[in-house]
Protein backbone atom coordinates (compact mmCIF):
# COMPACT_ATOMS: atom_id res chain seq x y z
CA UNK A 1 0.00 0.00 0.00
CA UNK A 2 1.61 3.84 -0.85
CA UNK A 3 1.45 6.21 1.33
CA UNK A 4 1.12 9.85 -0.15
CA UNK A 5 0.96 12.86 1.86
CA UNK A 6 -2.08 14.94 1.15
CA UNK A 7 -0.19 18.34 1.03
CA UNK A 8 2.01 17.06 -1.74
CA UNK A 9 -1.08 15.89 -3.69
CA UNK A 10 -2.40 19.47 -3.69
CA UNK A 11 0.81 20.56 -4.15
CA UNK A 12 1.58 18.65 -7.69
CA UNK A 13 -2.13 18.99 -8.82
CA UNK A 14 -1.72 23.33 -8.28
CA UNK A 15 1.46 22.75 -10.17
CA UNK A 16 -0.57 20.93 -12.89
CA UNK A 17 -3.27 23.40 -13.33
CA UNK A 18 -0.77 26.28 -13.29
CA UNK A 19 1.40 24.83 -15.61
CA UNK A 20 -1.31 24.20 -18.45
CA UNK A 21 -2.85 27.41 -17.74
CA UNK A 22 0.73 29.29 -18.34
CA UNK A 23 0.70 26.97 -21.48
CA UNK A 24 -2.67 28.71 -22.84
CA UNK A 25 -2.44 32.02 -21.53
CA UNK A 26 0.16 33.79 -24.35
CA UNK A 27 -2.98 31.87 -26.47
CA UNK A 28 -6.00 33.88 -25.21
CA UNK A 29 -3.66 36.83 -25.64
CA UNK A 30 -2.77 36.39 -29.45
CA UNK A 31 -6.44 35.17 -29.78
CA UNK A 32 -8.11 38.56 -28.27
CA UNK A 33 -5.78 40.59 -30.23
CA UNK A 34 -7.79 39.88 -33.63
CA UNK A 35 -11.12 40.07 -31.97
CA UNK A 36 -13.79 41.91 -34.50
CA UNK A 37 -11.05 42.04 -37.21
CA UNK A 38 -10.80 38.58 -38.73
CA UNK A 39 -13.19 35.90 -38.48
CA UNK A 40 -11.26 33.87 -36.55
CA UNK A 41 -12.68 32.19 -33.44
CA UNK A 42 -12.07 33.23 -29.59
CA UNK A 43 -11.83 30.18 -28.45
CA UNK A 44 -8.20 30.44 -26.79
CA UNK A 45 -10.00 32.60 -24.01
CA UNK A 46 -12.77 30.56 -23.45
CA UNK A 47 -10.08 27.42 -22.81
CA UNK A 48 -8.43 29.17 -20.24
CA UNK A 49 -11.65 29.91 -18.86
CA UNK A 50 -13.21 26.69 -18.82
CA UNK A 51 -8.81 25.63 -16.57
CA UNK A 52 -9.55 28.69 -14.84
CA UNK A 53 -13.09 27.92 -13.28
CA UNK A 54 -11.97 23.93 -12.35
CA UNK A 55 -9.36 24.53 -9.40
CA UNK A 56 -7.91 21.58 -7.77
CA UNK A 57 -11.21 20.78 -5.44
CA UNK A 58 -13.48 20.85 -8.87
CA UNK A 59 -11.52 18.23 -10.58
CA UNK A 60 -10.50 15.99 -7.85
CA UNK A 61 -13.29 14.78 -5.83
CA UNK A 62 -11.84 15.19 -1.65
CA UNK A 63 -13.50 12.04 -0.75
CA UNK A 64 -11.37 9.96 -3.51
CA UNK A 65 -8.30 12.48 -3.72
CA UNK A 66 -5.92 9.80 -2.51
CA UNK A 67 -7.05 7.00 -4.80
CA UNK A 68 -7.37 9.18 -7.79
CA UNK A 69 -3.94 10.74 -7.34
CA UNK A 70 -2.36 7.00 -7.26
CA UNK A 71 -3.82 6.34 -10.77
CA UNK A 72 -2.36 9.75 -12.26
CA UNK A 73 0.94 8.81 -10.51
CA UNK A 74 0.23 5.15 -11.84
CA UNK A 75 -0.47 6.48 -15.15
CA UNK A 76 2.14 8.86 -15.23
CA UNK A 77 4.69 6.13 -14.62
CA UNK A 78 3.41 3.99 -17.59
CA UNK A 79 3.10 7.00 -20.01
CA UNK A 80 6.68 9.27 -19.18
CA UNK A 81 8.46 6.51 -21.67
CA UNK A 82 5.60 7.09 -24.63
CA UNK A 83 5.62 10.22 -26.69
CA UNK A 84 2.20 11.80 -26.65
CA UNK A 85 2.76 12.80 -30.78
CA UNK A 86 3.10 9.64 -31.70
CA UNK A 87 0.97 7.35 -29.39
CA UNK A 88 1.04 3.43 -29.60
CA UNK A 89 -2.37 2.79 -30.67
CA UNK A 90 -1.72 4.21 -34.18
CA UNK A 91 -3.80 7.06 -34.17
CA UNK A 92 -1.58 9.46 -36.39
CA UNK A 93 0.98 11.97 -35.44
CA UNK A 94 0.63 15.48 -34.36
CA UNK A 95 3.50 16.73 -35.80
CA UNK A 96 2.73 15.73 -39.26
CA UNK A 97 -1.12 15.69 -39.27
CA UNK A 98 -3.30 17.27 -41.72
CA UNK A 99 -6.09 19.23 -41.03
CA UNK A 100 -8.37 16.44 -41.87
CA UNK A 101 -5.67 13.83 -40.44
CA UNK A 102 -6.55 16.30 -37.03
CA UNK A 103 -10.30 15.89 -36.80
CA UNK A 104 -9.96 12.39 -37.14
CA UNK A 105 -7.53 12.03 -34.01
CA UNK A 106 -9.81 14.61 -32.20
CA UNK A 107 -12.45 11.91 -33.04
CA UNK A 108 -10.48 9.18 -31.29
CA UNK A 109 -9.58 11.05 -28.34
CA UNK A 110 -12.56 11.92 -27.64
CA UNK A 111 -13.91 8.38 -27.64
CA UNK A 112 -10.89 7.53 -25.77
CA UNK A 113 -11.74 9.68 -22.85
CA UNK A 114 -15.45 8.74 -23.23
CA UNK A 115 -14.14 4.92 -22.48
CA UNK A 116 -11.46 5.54 -19.61
CA UNK A 117 -12.36 4.40 -16.63
CA UNK A 118 -9.30 5.68 -14.59
CA UNK A 119 -10.54 9.63 -15.40
CA UNK A 120 -12.73 11.73 -13.16
CA UNK A 121 -16.14 13.22 -14.99
CA UNK A 122 -14.73 16.71 -14.34
CA UNK A 123 -11.54 15.61 -15.90
CA UNK A 124 -13.26 14.20 -18.31
CA UNK A 125 -15.44 16.97 -18.90
CA UNK A 126 -12.31 19.26 -19.17
CA UNK A 127 -10.95 17.30 -21.66
CA UNK A 128 -14.10 17.04 -23.83
CA UNK A 129 -14.10 20.94 -24.01
CA UNK A 130 -10.62 21.39 -25.32
CA UNK A 131 -11.09 18.68 -27.48
CA UNK A 132 -14.20 20.46 -28.98
CA UNK A 133 -12.53 24.17 -28.85
CA UNK A 134 -9.44 21.71 -31.28
CA UNK A 135 -12.55 21.03 -33.35
CA UNK A 136 -13.41 24.56 -33.96
CA UNK A 137 -9.93 25.69 -34.70
CA UNK A 138 -9.57 22.47 -37.26
CA UNK A 139 -13.26 23.86 -38.94
CA UNK A 140 -11.89 27.17 -38.90
CA UNK A 141 -8.44 26.25 -40.54
CA UNK A 142 -10.52 23.82 -43.22
CA UNK A 143 -12.79 27.01 -44.07
CA UNK A 144 -8.85 29.11 -44.49
CA UNK A 145 -7.77 25.99 -47.34
CA UNK A 146 -10.97 26.32 -49.13
CA UNK A 147 -10.79 29.65 -49.56
CA UNK A 148 -7.06 29.22 -50.24
CA UNK A 149 -8.13 26.87 -53.13
CA UNK A 150 -10.37 29.87 -54.46
CA UNK A 151 -8.04 32.07 -54.58
CA UNK A 152 -5.51 29.91 -56.33
CA UNK A 153 -8.38 29.47 -59.14
CA UNK A 154 -8.89 32.67 -59.12
CA UNK A 155 -5.20 33.55 -59.87
CA UNK A 156 -5.94 31.24 -62.71
CA UNK A 157 -8.77 33.02 -64.04
CA UNK A 158 -7.67 36.36 -63.68
CA UNK A 159 -5.33 37.46 -66.00
CA UNK A 160 -7.27 35.77 -68.90
CA UNK A 161 -10.69 38.25 -67.84
CA UNK A 162 -8.37 40.92 -67.72
CA UNK A 163 -7.47 40.30 -71.22
CA UNK A 164 -10.44 39.60 -72.66
CA UNK A 165 -11.84 43.23 -70.66
CA UNK A 166 -8.74 45.21 -71.91
CA UNK A 167 -9.78 43.84 -75.23
CA UNK A 168 -13.55 44.30 -74.98
CA UNK A 169 -12.74 47.93 -73.56
CA UNK A 170 -11.10 48.65 -77.11
CA UNK A 171 -13.49 47.24 -79.22
CA UNK A 172 -16.62 49.70 -80.26
CA UNK A 173 -20.13 48.39 -79.17
CA UNK A 174 -22.59 49.21 -81.19
CA UNK A 175 -25.73 51.09 -80.38
CA UNK A 176 -29.25 49.74 -80.64
CA UNK A 177 -31.54 52.59 -82.58
CA UNK A 178 -35.48 52.74 -82.46
CA UNK A 179 -37.27 51.38 -85.62
CA UNK A 180 -38.45 54.48 -87.79
CA UNK A 181 -42.12 55.81 -86.92
CA UNK A 182 -43.65 54.87 -89.75
CA UNK A 183 -42.40 51.12 -89.25
CA UNK A 184 -43.96 50.53 -85.43
CA UNK A 185 -46.43 51.89 -82.90
CA UNK A 186 -45.99 53.83 -80.24
CA UNK A 187 -47.15 50.43 -77.63
CA UNK A 188 -44.27 48.92 -79.41
CA UNK A 189 -42.29 51.42 -78.69
CA UNK A 190 -43.09 51.88 -75.24
CA UNK A 191 -42.81 48.15 -74.14
CA UNK A 192 -39.28 48.30 -75.74
CA UNK A 193 -38.49 51.60 -74.08
CA UNK A 194 -39.69 50.12 -70.69
CA UNK A 195 -37.09 47.34 -71.48
CA UNK A 196 -34.51 49.61 -71.55
CA UNK A 197 -35.20 51.87 -68.88
CA UNK A 198 -35.06 48.61 -66.70
CA UNK A 199 -31.56 47.39 -68.22
CA UNK A 200 -30.28 50.84 -67.16
CA UNK A 201 -31.30 50.66 -64.17
CA UNK A 202 -29.62 47.18 -63.51
CA UNK A 203 -26.62 48.42 -64.85
CA UNK A 204 -26.73 51.57 -62.19
CA UNK A 205 -27.13 49.29 -59.40
CA UNK A 206 -23.96 47.24 -60.59
CA UNK A 207 -22.02 49.97 -60.78
CA UNK A 208 -22.98 51.58 -57.64
CA UNK A 209 -22.20 47.68 -56.30
CA UNK A 210 -18.84 47.64 -57.74
CA UNK A 211 -17.46 51.50 -56.38
CA UNK A 212 -18.71 49.76 -52.43
CA UNK A 213 -16.49 46.86 -54.32
CA UNK A 214 -13.60 49.12 -54.69
CA UNK A 215 -13.90 51.08 -51.64
CA UNK A 216 -13.67 47.37 -49.67
CA UNK A 217 -10.58 46.43 -51.71
CA UNK A 218 -8.60 49.72 -50.74
CA UNK A 219 -9.88 49.15 -47.13
CA UNK A 220 -8.55 45.35 -47.16
CA UNK A 221 -5.33 46.58 -48.64
CA UNK A 222 -4.46 48.23 -45.15
CA UNK A 223 -5.92 45.21 -43.21
CA UNK A 224 -4.06 42.46 -44.53
CA UNK A 225 -0.94 43.06 -43.86
CA UNK A 226 -1.82 44.07 -39.89
CA UNK A 227 -3.79 40.22 -40.24
CA UNK A 228 -0.65 38.39 -41.49
CA UNK A 229 1.59 39.97 -38.51
CA UNK A 230 -0.61 39.04 -36.06
CA UNK A 231 -1.00 35.46 -37.39
CA UNK A 232 2.78 35.33 -37.10
CA UNK A 233 2.42 36.63 -33.81
CA UNK A 234 -0.26 33.75 -33.00
CA UNK A 235 1.52 30.57 -34.71
CA UNK A 236 5.06 31.78 -32.56
CA UNK A 237 3.31 31.34 -29.36
CA UNK A 238 1.79 28.02 -30.30
CA UNK A 239 4.99 26.59 -31.50
CA UNK A 240 6.01 27.81 -27.98
CA UNK A 241 3.62 26.54 -26.15
CA UNK A 242 3.65 23.12 -27.98
CA UNK A 243 7.15 22.94 -26.72
CA UNK A 244 6.81 23.79 -23.49
CA UNK A 245 3.89 21.34 -23.43
CA UNK A 246 6.22 18.47 -24.88
CA UNK A 247 8.88 18.94 -22.18
CA UNK A 248 6.45 18.31 -19.07
CA UNK A 249 5.54 14.83 -18.05
CA UNK A 250 2.51 14.02 -19.79
CA UNK A 251 -0.80 13.17 -17.47
CA UNK A 252 -3.89 11.75 -18.34
CA UNK A 253 -4.86 15.04 -20.41
CA UNK A 254 -1.63 15.62 -21.88
CA UNK A 255 -2.52 14.36 -25.50
CA UNK A 256 -6.12 16.63 -25.36
CA UNK A 257 -4.03 19.70 -24.44
CA UNK A 258 -1.20 18.72 -27.29
CA UNK A 259 -4.27 17.98 -29.77
CA UNK A 260 -5.92 21.60 -29.03
CA UNK A 261 -2.28 23.50 -29.40
CA UNK A 262 -1.40 21.17 -32.63
CA UNK A 263 -5.27 22.76 -34.05
CA UNK A 264 -4.70 26.25 -32.80
CA UNK A 265 -1.22 26.00 -34.65
CA UNK A 266 -2.84 24.44 -37.94
CA UNK A 267 -5.00 27.19 -38.04
CA UNK A 268 -2.80 29.93 -37.56
CA UNK A 269 -0.57 28.32 -40.64
CA UNK A 270 -4.07 28.10 -42.61
CA UNK A 271 -4.64 31.54 -42.13
CA UNK A 272 -1.41 32.50 -43.16
CA UNK A 273 -1.23 30.46 -46.27
CA UNK A 274 -4.75 32.27 -47.11
CA UNK A 275 -3.51 35.82 -45.95
CA UNK A 276 -0.23 35.45 -48.90
CA UNK A 277 -2.91 33.82 -51.31
CA UNK A 278 -5.03 37.04 -51.12
CA UNK A 279 -1.77 39.75 -51.11
CA UNK A 280 -1.40 37.85 -54.58
CA UNK A 281 -4.90 37.83 -55.33
CA UNK A 282 -4.99 41.92 -54.68
CA UNK A 283 -2.04 42.37 -57.09
CA UNK A 284 -4.29 41.46 -59.72
CA UNK A 285 -7.49 42.66 -58.39
CA UNK A 286 -6.03 46.35 -58.09
CA UNK A 287 -5.45 45.80 -62.19
CA UNK A 288 -8.86 44.02 -63.05
CA UNK A 289 -11.74 46.55 -61.40
CA UNK A 290 -10.54 49.73 -62.97
CA UNK A 291 -11.03 47.74 -66.44
CA UNK A 292 -14.77 46.38 -64.96
CA UNK A 293 -15.50 49.70 -63.83
CA UNK A 294 -14.85 50.90 -66.99
CA UNK A 295 -16.86 48.31 -69.23
CA UNK A 296 -19.68 48.93 -66.56
CA UNK A 297 -19.63 52.69 -66.86
CA UNK A 298 -19.42 52.79 -70.65
CA UNK A 299 -22.67 50.56 -70.80
CA UNK A 300 -24.29 52.75 -68.72
CA UNK A 301 -23.59 55.69 -70.58
CA UNK A 302 -24.52 53.91 -74.31
CA UNK A 303 -27.72 53.14 -72.58
CA UNK A 304 -28.57 56.15 -71.31
CA UNK A 305 -27.68 57.44 -74.88
CA UNK A 306 -30.40 54.49 -76.42
CA UNK A 307 -32.96 55.54 -74.11
CA UNK A 308 -32.51 59.25 -74.60
CA UNK A 309 -33.43 57.87 -78.48
CA UNK A 310 -36.38 55.49 -78.08
CA UNK A 311 -38.13 58.43 -76.06
CA UNK A 312 -37.67 61.13 -78.49
CA UNK A 313 -38.84 58.63 -81.19
CA UNK A 314 -41.69 57.72 -78.94
CA UNK A 315 -42.39 61.20 -78.55
CA UNK A 316 -42.49 61.35 -82.45
CA UNK A 317 -44.34 58.87 -83.03
CA UNK A 318 -47.64 59.28 -80.64
CA UNK A 319 -47.46 63.30 -82.23
CA UNK A 320 -47.70 61.59 -85.93
CA UNK A 321 -50.52 59.07 -84.32
CA UNK A 322 -52.62 61.70 -83.08
CA UNK A 323 -52.49 63.99 -85.95
CA UNK A 324 -53.91 61.38 -87.82
CA UNK A 325 -56.74 60.90 -85.35
CA UNK A 326 -57.18 64.41 -85.29
CA UNK A 327 -57.36 64.57 -89.45
CA UNK A 328 -59.71 61.60 -89.41
CA UNK A 329 -62.16 62.71 -86.34
CA UNK A 330 -62.28 66.52 -87.96
CA UNK A 331 -63.20 64.77 -91.16
CA UNK A 332 -65.79 62.29 -89.85
CA UNK A 333 -67.27 65.36 -87.72
CA UNK A 334 -67.77 67.46 -90.61
CA UNK A 335 -69.21 64.80 -93.02
CA UNK A 336 -71.66 62.80 -90.35
CA UNK A 337 -74.87 62.53 -90.20
CA UNK A 338 -76.64 64.73 -87.25
CA UNK A 339 -77.61 61.86 -85.15
CA UNK A 340 -74.44 60.56 -84.94
CA UNK A 341 -72.67 63.89 -84.63
CA UNK A 342 -72.21 64.17 -80.37
CA UNK A 343 -70.72 60.73 -81.35
CA UNK A 344 -68.15 62.05 -83.31
CA UNK A 345 -67.74 65.57 -81.65
CA UNK A 346 -66.96 63.09 -78.69
CA UNK A 347 -64.25 61.13 -80.83
CA UNK A 348 -62.71 64.74 -81.78
CA UNK A 349 -62.47 65.92 -77.97
CA UNK A 350 -60.93 62.50 -76.67
CA UNK A 351 -58.15 62.84 -79.53
CA UNK A 352 -57.49 66.41 -78.40
CA UNK A 353 -57.45 64.85 -75.08
CA UNK A 354 -54.96 62.57 -75.79
CA UNK A 355 -52.62 65.11 -77.86
CA UNK A 356 -52.44 67.27 -74.55
CA UNK A 357 -51.91 63.80 -72.39
CA UNK A 358 -49.02 63.52 -75.13
CA UNK A 359 -47.32 66.70 -74.40
CA UNK A 360 -48.21 66.56 -70.67
CA UNK A 361 -46.23 62.84 -70.81
CA UNK A 362 -43.20 64.81 -72.22
CA UNK A 363 -43.17 67.43 -70.11
CA UNK A 364 -43.15 65.02 -67.01
CA UNK A 365 -40.39 62.92 -68.67
CA UNK A 366 -38.06 65.78 -68.80
CA UNK A 367 -39.18 66.86 -65.19
CA UNK A 368 -38.20 63.40 -63.81
CA UNK A 369 -34.64 63.11 -65.76
CA UNK A 370 -33.63 66.60 -64.92
CA UNK A 371 -34.67 65.56 -61.14
CA UNK A 372 -32.59 62.94 -61.69
CA UNK A 373 -29.84 64.26 -63.24
CA UNK A 374 -29.57 67.13 -60.02
CA UNK A 375 -29.71 63.93 -57.50
CA UNK A 376 -26.84 62.04 -59.32
CA UNK A 377 -24.60 65.12 -59.80
CA UNK A 378 -25.37 66.06 -55.99
CA UNK A 379 -24.67 62.64 -55.00
CA UNK A 380 -21.33 62.69 -56.93
CA UNK A 381 -20.24 65.94 -55.63
CA UNK A 382 -21.00 65.09 -52.26
CA UNK A 383 -18.96 61.54 -52.31
CA UNK A 384 -15.97 62.97 -54.07
CA UNK A 385 -15.46 65.36 -51.53
CA UNK A 386 -16.43 63.34 -48.74
CA UNK A 387 -14.15 60.68 -49.85
CA UNK A 388 -11.35 63.18 -49.86
CA UNK A 389 -11.90 64.36 -46.34
CA UNK A 390 -12.09 60.52 -45.52
CA UNK A 391 -8.63 60.36 -46.66
CA UNK A 392 -7.00 63.30 -45.79
CA UNK A 393 -9.17 64.60 -42.88
CA UNK A 394 -10.38 67.99 -42.11
CA UNK A 395 -8.43 71.04 -43.65
CA UNK A 396 -8.82 74.40 -44.60
CA UNK A 397 -8.91 73.63 -48.50
CA UNK A 398 -11.97 70.77 -47.64
CA UNK A 399 -13.63 73.34 -45.60
CA UNK A 400 -14.10 75.91 -48.46
CA UNK A 401 -15.44 73.46 -50.45
CA UNK A 402 -17.65 72.30 -48.18
CA UNK A 403 -18.34 75.66 -47.50
CA UNK A 404 -19.12 76.44 -51.32
CA UNK A 405 -21.09 73.19 -51.50
CA UNK A 406 -23.61 74.48 -49.13
CA UNK A 407 -23.99 77.64 -50.92
CA UNK A 408 -24.86 75.94 -53.99
CA UNK A 409 -27.39 73.71 -52.60
CA UNK A 410 -30.66 74.81 -53.93
CA UNK A 411 -33.24 74.90 -51.51
CA UNK A 412 -35.97 71.92 -50.79
CA UNK A 413 -39.14 74.56 -50.92
CA UNK A 414 -39.42 74.11 -54.56
CA UNK A 415 -39.73 70.17 -54.30
CA UNK A 416 -41.58 70.42 -51.59
CA UNK A 417 -44.56 72.29 -53.08
CA UNK A 418 -44.07 70.04 -56.22
CA UNK A 419 -44.94 67.06 -54.19
CA UNK A 420 -48.31 68.53 -52.62
CA UNK A 421 -48.78 69.63 -56.55
CA UNK A 422 -48.59 65.52 -57.58
CA UNK A 423 -50.24 64.51 -54.73
CA UNK A 424 -53.36 66.48 -55.87
CA UNK A 425 -52.75 66.06 -59.49
CA UNK A 426 -52.48 62.11 -58.45
CA UNK A 427 -56.09 62.06 -57.37
CA UNK A 428 -57.06 64.26 -60.66
CA UNK A 429 -55.53 61.60 -62.66
CA UNK A 430 -57.27 58.75 -60.38
CA UNK A 431 -60.24 59.89 -61.49
CA UNK A 432 -60.35 60.95 -65.03
CA UNK A 433 -58.80 56.73 -65.54
CA UNK A 434 -62.03 56.12 -63.14
CA UNK A 435 -64.44 57.92 -65.68
CA UNK A 436 -62.80 56.84 -68.97
CA UNK A 437 -63.07 53.47 -67.73
CA UNK A 438 -66.58 53.45 -67.05
CA UNK A 439 -67.55 55.47 -70.16
CA UNK A 440 -65.48 52.85 -72.22
CA UNK A 441 -67.72 50.06 -70.29
CA UNK A 442 -70.39 51.62 -72.06
CA UNK A 443 -69.35 50.32 -75.29
CA UNK A 444 -69.48 46.49 -74.67
CA UNK A 445 -72.57 46.23 -76.95
CA UNK A 446 -71.71 48.58 -80.17
CA UNK A 447 -74.99 47.50 -81.85
CA UNK A 448 -77.81 48.49 -79.10
CA UNK A 449 -75.42 51.47 -78.29
CA UNK A 450 -75.54 53.18 -81.84
CA UNK A 451 -79.36 52.27 -82.48
CA UNK A 452 -80.09 53.74 -78.98
CA UNK A 453 -78.09 57.01 -80.41
CA UNK A 454 -80.19 56.80 -83.35
CA UNK A 455 -83.31 56.16 -82.31
CA UNK A 456 -84.98 55.00 -85.15
CA UNK A 457 -87.35 51.53 -85.32
CA UNK A 458 -85.25 50.58 -88.91
CA UNK A 459 -82.06 52.56 -89.65
CA UNK A 460 -80.29 52.57 -92.40
CA UNK A 461 -77.22 49.62 -93.07
CA UNK A 462 -74.93 52.56 -94.20
CA UNK A 463 -76.15 54.74 -90.80
CA UNK A 464 -75.62 51.98 -88.82
CA UNK A 465 -72.49 50.75 -89.95
CA UNK A 466 -70.95 54.55 -89.99
CA UNK A 467 -72.15 54.84 -86.14
CA UNK A 468 -70.51 51.15 -85.48
CA UNK A 469 -67.05 53.11 -86.96
CA UNK A 470 -67.32 55.44 -84.80
CA UNK A 471 -67.74 53.29 -81.84
CA UNK A 472 -64.95 51.11 -82.85
CA UNK A 473 -62.59 54.45 -82.96
CA UNK A 474 -64.10 55.52 -79.55
CA UNK A 475 -63.38 52.49 -78.26
CA UNK A 476 -59.13 52.64 -79.74
CA UNK A 477 -59.30 56.80 -78.16
CA UNK A 478 -60.68 55.31 -74.89
CA UNK A 479 -58.43 52.93 -74.31
CA UNK A 480 -55.14 55.13 -75.38
CA UNK A 481 -56.39 57.76 -73.41
CA UNK A 482 -56.57 55.16 -70.54
CA UNK A 483 -53.04 53.81 -71.31
CA UNK A 484 -51.63 57.13 -71.24
CA UNK A 485 -53.09 58.40 -67.82
CA UNK A 486 -51.61 55.27 -66.06
CA UNK A 487 -48.63 56.04 -67.93
CA UNK A 488 -48.61 59.42 -66.43
CA UNK A 489 -49.74 58.10 -63.09
CA UNK A 490 -46.47 56.13 -63.06
CA UNK A 491 -44.15 58.97 -64.10
CA UNK A 492 -46.14 61.13 -61.26
CA UNK A 493 -44.81 58.42 -58.97
CA UNK A 494 -41.38 58.24 -60.39
CA UNK A 495 -40.69 62.26 -59.96
CA UNK A 496 -42.67 62.62 -56.25
CA UNK A 497 -40.40 59.59 -55.71
CA UNK A 498 -37.13 61.89 -56.92
CA UNK A 499 -38.25 64.69 -55.38
CA UNK A 500 -38.36 63.37 -52.43
CA UNK A 501 -34.92 61.47 -52.94
CA UNK A 502 -33.68 65.07 -53.69
CA UNK A 503 -35.17 66.45 -50.39
CA UNK A 504 -33.13 63.84 -48.53
CA UNK A 505 -30.18 64.21 -50.08
CA UNK A 506 -30.00 68.08 -49.66
CA UNK A 507 -31.00 67.57 -46.20
CA UNK A 508 -28.03 64.98 -45.66
CA UNK A 509 -25.56 67.22 -47.17
CA UNK A 510 -26.91 69.80 -45.67
CA UNK A 511 -26.49 68.04 -41.89
CA UNK A 512 -22.94 66.36 -43.14
CA UNK A 513 -21.81 70.12 -43.98
CA UNK A 514 -23.17 71.90 -40.69
CA UNK A 515 -21.14 69.12 -38.43
CA UNK A 516 -18.05 69.40 -40.09
CA UNK A 517 -17.35 72.74 -41.97
CA UNK A 518 -17.72 74.94 -38.38
CA UNK A 519 -14.98 72.57 -37.48
CA UNK A 520 -12.86 73.43 -40.07
CA UNK A 521 -9.78 75.89 -39.80
CA UNK A 522 -10.90 78.77 -42.27
CA UNK A 523 -8.31 81.20 -41.72
CA UNK A 524 -4.58 81.02 -40.39
CA UNK A 525 -3.56 81.11 -36.61
CA UNK A 526 -3.10 84.28 -35.02
CA UNK A 527 0.40 86.01 -34.57
CA UNK A 528 1.76 88.64 -33.03
CA UNK A 529 1.61 91.21 -35.96
CA UNK A 530 -2.54 90.67 -35.50
CA UNK A 531 -2.29 91.65 -31.59
CA UNK A 532 -0.17 95.72 -32.87
CA UNK A 533 -3.48 96.56 -34.70
CA UNK A 534 -5.49 96.15 -31.42
CA UNK A 535 -3.08 97.70 -29.40
CA UNK A 536 -3.09 101.00 -31.44
CA UNK A 537 -6.80 100.95 -31.30
CA UNK A 538 -6.50 100.54 -27.91
CA UNK A 539 -4.54 103.44 -27.45
CA UNK A 540 -6.52 105.83 -30.60
CA UNK A 541 -9.60 105.04 -28.05
CA UNK A 542 -8.22 106.55 -24.88
CA UNK A 543 -6.38 109.66 -26.43
CA UNK A 544 -7.72 112.72 -25.14
CA UNK A 545 -7.12 114.76 -28.22
CA UNK A 546 -9.46 112.07 -30.18
CA UNK A 547 -12.29 112.77 -28.02
CA UNK A 548 -12.01 116.67 -27.87
CA UNK A 549 -11.72 116.69 -31.32
CA UNK A 550 -15.39 114.32 -31.89
CA UNK A 551 -16.91 117.06 -29.59
CA UNK A 552 -15.98 120.01 -31.47
CA UNK A 553 -17.26 118.56 -34.15
CA UNK A 554 -20.51 117.48 -32.78
CA UNK A 555 -21.01 120.51 -31.84
CA UNK A 556 -20.58 122.74 -34.63
CA UNK A 557 -23.11 120.04 -36.60
CA UNK A 558 -25.33 120.99 -33.78
CA UNK A 559 -24.94 124.55 -34.75
CA UNK A 560 -24.89 124.10 -38.83
CA UNK A 561 -28.15 122.40 -38.31
CA UNK A 562 -30.57 123.52 -35.01
CA UNK A 563 -33.70 122.40 -36.38
CA UNK A 564 -32.43 118.49 -36.87
CA UNK A 565 -30.64 118.84 -33.74
CA UNK A 566 -33.91 119.74 -31.95
CA UNK A 567 -36.06 116.76 -33.68
CA UNK A 568 -33.51 114.25 -32.64
CA UNK A 569 -33.07 115.36 -29.17
CA UNK A 570 -37.09 115.43 -28.64
CA UNK A 571 -37.02 112.14 -30.41
CA UNK A 572 -34.61 110.58 -27.89
CA UNK A 573 -36.49 112.80 -24.76
CA UNK A 574 -39.74 110.88 -25.88
CA UNK A 575 -38.50 107.56 -26.47
CA UNK A 576 -37.03 107.55 -22.51
CA UNK A 577 -40.61 108.84 -21.21
CA UNK A 578 -42.04 106.09 -23.21
CA UNK A 579 -39.65 103.58 -22.09
CA UNK A 580 -39.98 104.58 -18.43
CA UNK A 581 -43.32 103.93 -18.45
CA UNK A 582 -43.39 101.05 -20.15
CA UNK A 583 -41.41 99.61 -17.57
CA UNK A 584 -43.22 100.93 -14.92
CA UNK A 585 -46.65 98.94 -16.32
CA UNK A 586 -44.93 96.23 -16.48
CA UNK A 587 -43.78 96.34 -13.26
CA UNK A 588 -47.58 96.55 -11.73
Amino acid sequence: MIFINRGSRRADSDYRFWWMAACLSPLMVSGASLEGQTPVRSGVSQELAILATCSDGDLVDQDSEGALMEQSLGSRDTTTQQDPRNPPDGSGSLETATAAQLAGLIKTQRESLTTNTRLSDEEKKLGLEMLLQAQQRINQAILYEAEQVKFASRLTQYPKEIAANSKLLNTPILSEDPPPAPLVDSETLQRQLIKKRQLLSNKKEELDSHELASKDYQERITVVPKLRAETNDQLKLANEAIERLENEPPDALHRSSLILLYAKRKESQSQASRLDAEVELQELTGKFLPIQRDLIARRVSQLESEVKKWEVELTSVRKLETMRETEAAKHAASNVDPVLRPLANRNKALVALREKMNHDLETLADESSKVQSDIETLQSRFGSLKDKIDAVGLSKANGMLLVELRRNLVPTGASQSRIRQISNELKDCNLVVVQLTEERAELHDPVAYVEVLIQRADPFDSLLNMGLKFVDSKREYLDQLVADNQEYLKLLRNVEVNHQQLIDQLNEVRTYIDENALWIRSADPLSLSDYLPVAHGAVAFCDLSEWQNAWERIKNRMGQRPYETAVATSGLFFLFIFTRRLKKRLRS
